[in-house]
């Protein structure tokens, strides 16, 4: 963690079983052996024409099965489906972010190394955020100019976002950048102006149960489509990981192969999932919130106390008041991508 405007380090943050994941390089792993099909849209879902559930898609196929868990991120047709179009609808943060994936000038790749060789998470007093990290140097060795390194800036905002191309938001990203110390400022300016990039309000959902509606046992949510988080606090793949050990739990533990059974198991699952994803989301949000404000951040227990000497006990309570402590001191070196 640095001072954005000093280049001074905040805190070194302890990562030592810190990776990075490829989202599509991870995908393809996990997937293997699985029939994935992509390009699929999902348009009705019937509970009631069958024992089972029968999803609909966008191309006219359907498919049927004893359960349909929506996973399909932020945006979720499941959980609107689940919720309705009012209280499944993702709300809005305050916070824009700006992301965009760049290969350097090996000498600003040099400089950017010397300061962390995976990732440095900048904080300027103006409210501006900006993660550097590397994205992509499998089998690169030390060739620096084929690093492919991410870029995620943010920073509160009310209004429209007046970005209307890639190239404005690289430009946006850089202006924000010019107030930063060396090497942290000349490293955004170097980003390649000629790469896809995009912008937007980060959405959130705070994860509320569904109890009485009458799919309940054959539809359910995982991941960001049950408790979709802003990023800074690093916690939306953990909590879809957990999701997916705790679903498989409560399948595994069923006393038989039932309707009735299948229900129970899918009903503590949720039990348990709802409140999680619940906290999960609002902290994640405080999290947002306070390191955009540069006097939180300063009395946050991540700066003030740092990670090791905070207690386990105390982890709510670093969340309530600075959101620094616990899981949430490690959200920014925890961004997902």
């Amino acid at each position: 963690m640095f001072n954005a405007e000093t280049g001074e380090v905040l805190h070194r943050v302890p990562t030592p079983y810190y990776l990075r994941l490829r989202r599509r390089e991870f995908a393809r792993v996990m997937g293997a052996g699985i029939d994935i099909r992509y390009g699929k849209r999902l348009v009705n879902i019937d509970t009631t024409s069958g024992p089972g559930v029968t999803a609909t898609f966008e191309d006219g196929t359907q498919h049927t099965a004893t359960i349909l868990v929506g996973a399909e991120g932020a945006h979720s047709f499941v959980r609107e489906y689940l919720l309705g179009p009012d209280r499944g609808k993702v709300l809005r943060s305050p916070i824009v972010m700006a992301v965009v994936l760049s290969k350097l000038p090996i000498e600003k790749a040099r400089e950017l190394r010397e300061k962390h060789h995976r990732v440095c998470s900048l904080f300027h007093p103006s409210g501006v955020m900006m993660w550097m990290g590397v994205h992509d140097a499998y089998g690169k060795g030390d060739n620096l100019a084929e690093v492919e390194y991410i870029f995620l800036c943010s920073w509160r905002q009310t209004g429209p976002i007046d970005l209307p191309d890639s190239r404005s938001i690289i430009r946006a990203i850089k202006r924000r950048a010019q107030a930063f110390a060396a090497p942290f400022g000349g490293v955004a300016a170097a980003i390649d102006e000629g790469r896809k990039a995009w912008a937007n309000y980060l959405p959130y959902w705070p994860t509320t149960g569904w109890e009485g509606h009458p799919a309940r046992g054959k539809v359910t949510l995982a991941g960001d489509a049950a408790h979709p988080m802003t990023p800074h606090r690093g916690q939306g793949l953990n909590n879809a990981i957990l999701d997916c050990d705790q679903f498989v739990k409560q399948v595994e533990a069923m006393p038989e192969r039932s309707a009735a059974a299948l229900r129970d198991a899918v009903e503590r699952y949720e039990a348990e999932m709802v409140g999680r994803g619940n906290e999960a989301v609002l902290s994640s949000l405080e999290n947002s919130l306070m390191v955009h404000d540069w006097d939180r951040l300063m009395r946050s227990h991540i700066v003030t106390v740092g990670v090791a000497k905070q207690k386990v006990g105390d982890e709510k309570k670093g969340a309530d008041e600075s959101a620094g402590g616990g899981e949430t001191a490690r959200g920014p070196e925890g961004l997902e991508t």
